[in-house]
């Protein structure tokens, strides 16, 4: 099995500079991490964001990644195996 996260970069490509490597790292962590935690063997990348301040990105980026995908900011991509998980709803160790 293969677990993968994934970030593009720059996240926001009107504001390419926005964003550094460390956080692009860990938007990518936490992309693997809700592919650990809904089951493994799947994938979910993070392609991009809808153009905001700076320090409202940064709140995001430092926010759980399940909890921004909800809002609907940012695109992202992901397997069927990770879309079936997270659309029944089960999230028992809570998605950074």
């Amino acid at each position: 099995t293969c677990s993968v996260g994934f970030a593009c970069f720059p996240l926001d490509t009107s504001q390419p500079r926005q964003l550094g490597w460390t956080d692009m790292v860990q938007l990518a962590d936490g992309a693997m991490y809700i592919v650990k935690t809904s089951g493994r063997n799947g994938w979910l990348g993070v392609r991009g964001c809808q153009t905001m301040p700076l320090a409202e990105i940064l709140g995001w980026v430092h926010r759980p990644l399940k909890e921004w995908m909800a809002s609907g900011l940012v695109d992202t991509v992901l397997s069927e195996s990770v879309r079936q998980h997270l659309s029944e709803g089960t999230d028992p160790e809570g998605t950074r």
